[in-house]
């Protein structure tokens, strides 16, 4: 008998957010926003850094 979030596609990846048990589905759930957030910082860290570039350029 398959876990209950393994209903989904196997393309689309869907099913790897749910485990056979809701803590462990909460807890990938939560890695992937914490990916999520870490591709933020670093993207709005880099925008800021040619934002800078560009003020002492354009001075």
């Amino acid at each position: 008998m398959p876990h209950w979030g393994e209903w989904a596609h196997p393309a689309t990846g869907v099913s790897t957010i749910y485990g056979p048990t809701p803590r462990e589905s909460s807890q990938k759930v939560l890695d992937l926003l914490n990916g999520c957030n870490t591709m933020l910082l670093l993207g709005f860290l880099a925008f800021q850094a040619c934002v800078e570039t560009l003020n002492r350029v354009m001075r």
